[in-house]
């Protein structure tokens, strides 16, 4: 099962309905009966989740920090003998808006996003305004082996849920697994795929649009290279108010590279596990 789920962030706050809600979407993975260790499996399990929502709302966490609840393989049963995966990745982009949100509520979560501006080159246009987006995607997939590497009979069980603002436009592009070779016993890997390619698209127009804002913003034609006065006008200017904006234009788009490669490297670090995966069930009966 792949979900989607758009959560509403009013004044840079996500209301606690929401958390709840998203909290009740991850689901718990220990059906058993209750037992000494119950309590250690529900923190094991709490913890990514914990770290999903706050990597959500939060500041950025580095990378290092990111990468300890990227991928956490969690056994349980009385002998330990089935486990999971809790898998997670987060993409960041921004988007243009006409004001930026100054928080007053309480009754919620404060979500941290980082916003900026580019001033016009254009007498009277008013500057470009823009804040941080966040889509986070959360993979919980069981596994077929044991802590000592034993195949078992348990059923495959995973859940993909995909959390992004409200804003963020997923309808053109719907959560499907078509694109992909269907293999009995890699489900929850399926599933995890099929929404970071969803992710990644909507992902892709969400930065398109904003870096061609941005170009609007320049407000040069194309037709002005044949103008050495206009050239001049564009390279020498009395006030440096011209000057200003190349340079924060320079450092935003230094900053919108820096969130994309991120991104990138994050992917990168789920190689090994999906290839594992693929080959322990390649080398299955």
């Amino acid at each position: 099962m792949v979900s989607l789920m758009q959560a509403p962030i009013h004044d840079s706050i996500l209301e606690l309905r929401w958390i709840e809600f998203i909290l009740a979407q991850t689901g718990l993975w220990n059906y058993d009966s209750p037992g000494p260790g119950d309590l250690v499996l529900y923190a094991m399990h709490i913890m990514p989740v914990v770290s999903f929502l706050a990597t959500f709302v939060g500041h950025w966490p580095s990378r290092n920090e990111r990468s300890r609840f990227t991928c956490r393989r969690i056994y349980f049963g009385e002998s330990r003998d089935c486990s999971c995966y809790h898998v997670q990745i987060h993409f960041r982009c921004f988007a243009r808006v006409e004001s930026l949100p100054k928080s007053t509520g309480t009754d919620g979560f404060l979500c941290q996003r980082e916003q900026g501006q580019i001033a016009s080159t254009v007498p009277g246009i008013a500057p470009c305004l823009f804040e941080e987006r966040r889509i986070s995607i959360l993979g919980i997939m069981s596994d077929s082996s044991d802590l000592m590497g034993t195949l078992n009979s348990y059923p495959a069980m995973f859940r993909a849920l995909i959390l992004a603002e409200t804003g963020i436009d997923f309808s053109t592009y719907s959560v499907e697994t078509r694109e992909l070779k269907w293999r009995a016993g890699l489900e929850g890997t399926i599933a995890f795929h099929a929404a970071i390619f969803a992710t990644v698209r909507v992902w892709e127009i969400e930065w398109n649009s904003v870096l061609d804002q941005v170009d609007d913003y320049l407000g040069f034609q194309l037709s002005q290279t044949m103008s050495a006065t206009d050239i001049r006008g564009w390279m020498f200017d009395d006030d440096f108010g011209r000057s200003s904006s190349y340079f924060t234009i320079l450092q935003v788009l230094r900053i919108f590279a820096d969130c994309i490669r991120t991104v990138s490297a994050d992917l990168h670090t789920l190689d090994d596990l999906f290839l594992s995966l693929v080959m322990a069930f390649r080398s299955t009966p």
